[in-house]
């Protein structure tokens, strides 16, 4: 018996023979044609495709072997043909979900790296301007992507200490290299408790090694109404100290320079008076200079740390390396300039702000 099918795909050809002849029927021709049944206008790419299916089954009254010879079977092959179909389906999901994947990954790179940019680049201005990778990476890890620049400040104040000089220290040596910035620092702080906070300044020098010292510090601080003396030597030192301890509010003593060889300071911190010590640095010293300083002068002992020269350098970050390494050493000021009133930073917010300058 021999039965026609009108189908819209050879799957669904075979699925039709399968039910309504068995699977025992063999196909014996498969006919592409168009739905309006015009089969001679296969070139109309716009027309939806039909096939016309012939199928034949053995009910005895014909010549099943002639048949066979012109026929295939719907067991082997239709099996076949549906086996690659399912895999060009299969296949069709494949690529739509690596394509749906590739979207989201897209917008995935769209909403994190720029983030990621952003942090990055800070971080590389960080070591740019030479602060230390473990500390670039503490201020890295604190960084806020929406807004950068105020969680900079925030963690760079967090790395050190500012301390306001207090009237209850009354005595302060201030000591460093010669050429670190001492007798300025020492001449702006007194300005700005002078003129500013309206406290009593005394000046003594002990450096009496430099030629014309003294009539420098004499000079400047008789034009800004400041008091200052000269001690020769620890004796001397001392009584100045006793005889002004009560006329004054603060009294800074100034130290001759030292470098490798602190043999000049032997005998001139006095042994029953209260005292703080400040370490000046010169800002534009390399890190490792730096540190063999700071090394030196803890064989004398210091409390504090005073910054100078921050306008000769274009880098800041030694400043946040040694005040970070040394965090029990509290920052005085930052000095940057060489105007005694205004180049002088003694609040931490303006510091960090200027710190900020300096690794930007």
């Amino acid at each position: 018996m021999e039965k026609i099918f009108y189908v819209d795909s050879k799957c669904e050809g075979y699925q039709k023979i399968k039910k309504e002849m068995g699977e025992n029927a063999l196909i014996l021709s498969f006919e592409e044609i168009l739905k309006n049944g015009d089969e001679n206008n296969k070139s109309d790419c716009f027309s939806s495709k039909k096939y016309k299916v012939t199928a034949y089954i053995d009910d005895g009254k014909e010549n099943l072997k002639e048949v066979e010879n012109n026929s295939f079977s719907i067991n082997e092959d239709g099996l076949k043909i549906q086996s690659l179909e399912k895999q060009v389906n299969d296949l069709k999901k494949y690529v739509d979900l690596l394509a749906k994947n590739q979207i989201n990954n897209e917008f995935e790179v769209n909403e994190t790296n720029p983030i990621d940019n952003i942090i990055e680049k800070f971080y590389a201005k960080f070591l740019d301007n030479d602060i230390k990778p473990d500390i670039a990476l503490l201020i890295k890890q604190r960084l806020d992507i929406a807004n950068p620049d105020n969680s900079t400040k925030l963690a760079l104040s967090e790395l050190f200490e500012l301390s306001e000089l207090s009237c209850d220290d009354k005595i302060h040596f201030f000591i460093g290299n010669p050429g670190s910035g001492k007798t300025t620092s020492i001449i702006k702080l007194s300005t700005t408790f002078s003129i500013g906070l309206k406290k009593k300044i005394l000046i003594i020098t002990t450096d009496c090694y430099k030629e014309s010292g003294y009539d420098q510090i004499f000079e400047q601080c008789d034009f800004l109404g400041i008091h200052s003396m000269k001690a020769q030597n620890s004796k001397e030192l001392i009584n100045l100290i006793s005889k002004n301890f009560n006329n004054y509010d603060l009294i800074f003593i100034d130290t001759p320079g030292v470098d490798k060889d602190y043999k000049a300071l032997n005998n001139i911190f006095p042994e029953n008076m209260s005292y703080k010590t400040t370490l000046v640095l010169n800002a534009n010293s390399r890190y490792r200079e730096q540190v063999k300083k700071i090394s030196f002068f803890n064989e004398i002992g210091f409390d504090f740390i005073v910054f100078t020269k921050l306008d000769e350098t274009f880098s800041y970050g030694n400043i946040i390396n040694i005040m970070h390494d040394n965090s029990q050493k509290k920052l005085i000021c930052l000095t940057n300039g060489q105007d005694t009133a205004k180049n002088i930073i003694i609040n931490k917010e303006k510091c960090v702000e200027l710190l900020m300058q300096g690794i930007a």
